[in-house]
């Protein structure tokens, strides 16, 4: 005895593969998204007000500095420096030579603090648009198919930020220089400077001498090579904002398109309707599959 089954018993199974094929044709599934490219569309408003906030008060930190420079002239306060110290290690006991070393060194670290905090606001001003950079990347990669016809658009940034130092870019000269370096450069000028004891008396611990009026000078080159790199990189921030504003802006632009090339009004309707049919036909394919079929004797 054998079970044939009724070849209308499939017909509910071949019916329920053409409504998911019709509901793929009408309905197209949107890309496949996961976690933070997932939600880079809801969190971007967040980035565009971090890196506005950042970039204000860089501009802030910024204006301090140029007044500060401006008003000083540190061309001639290095040289001014340079010359003084020569001048003491030529005559390591001469108190008035000590004292004037002392005094350009005082303000060499003056300088030094107005550049610690300019350093400091460029250090969050670049992570401000890095996150922003990211998260428009994510939300690019989101958009799926879609995201090729933004590419070339993404070049302005991408070769921009190899003008920055490494190892963010492709520069190694000037370096990176971090507030925290500045800092660390400030602390050792100003523990040289309170080791410069202007006492001429020979016997009395310090002095003038020789090593620490070298360690002077050397901090006082660390800090005006410090002064080039963080101008150096801060001067490249403005133009990187400007550049993911104008992406950002883009994006927004294909989302959009996306929205209005979707499914429409009548096919929404239609791929609904096919929808519960799928349902419907595959839970009759499933019932007929499972009920007694008719018996023949062989």
């Amino acid at each position: 005895m054998t079970t044939t089954p009724s070849p209308y018993s499939l017909l509910p199974i071949s019916l329920a593969a053409l409504a998911v094929l019709l509901i793929a044709w009408f309905a197209p599934l949107p890309p496949i998204m996961a976690g933070e490219e997932a939600r880079a569309a809801q969190t971007i408003p967040t980035d565009r007000s971090n890196a506005q906030t950042a970039s204000r008060q860089f501009q802030e930190a910024q204006a301090r500095y140029q007044a500060y420079v401006k008003s000083h002239d540190l061309g001639a306060m290095l040289i001014s420096a340079r010359s003084a110290i020569a001048e003491a290690k030529a005559a390591p006991n001469d108190i008035e030579k000590v004292v004037a070393v002392r005094d350009v060194a005082a303000q060499i670290s003056d300088y030094a603090g107005v550049l610690h905090d300019y350093a400091q606001a460029s250090e969050g001003y670049f992570a401000a648009l890095h996150s922003y950079d990211d998260k428009l990347m994510g939300w690019t990669r989101a958009l799926g198919a879609a995201s090729e016809s933004l590419r070339t658009a993404t070049f302005p940034f991408v070769e921009h930020l190899k003008l920055y130092p490494e190892p963010v870019g492709q520069k190694a000269d000037p370096p990176q220089v971090s507030g925290a370096q500045v800092a660390e450069q400030i602390a050792s000028l100003r523990s040289h400077i309170a080791a410069l004891n202007p006492d001429p008396n020979p016997h009395t611990a310090g002095g003038g001498t020789t090593t620490t009026l070298d360690q002077i000078g050397q901090d006082i080159t660390n800090i005006w090579a410090s002064g080039r790199s963080v101008e150096y990189a801060a001067g490249l921030h403005n133009d990187y904002f400007a550049m993911l504003r104008t992406y950002d802006q883009q994006v927004q632009a294909q989302t959009n398109t996306n929205k209005d090339t979707g499914p429409t009004g009548g096919k929404r309707a239609l791929a609904n309707a096919l929808t519960v049919l799928l349902g419907a036909l595959t839970f009759v394919g499933l019932v007929a599959l499972f009920m007694p079929q008719s018996e023949k004797q062989s």
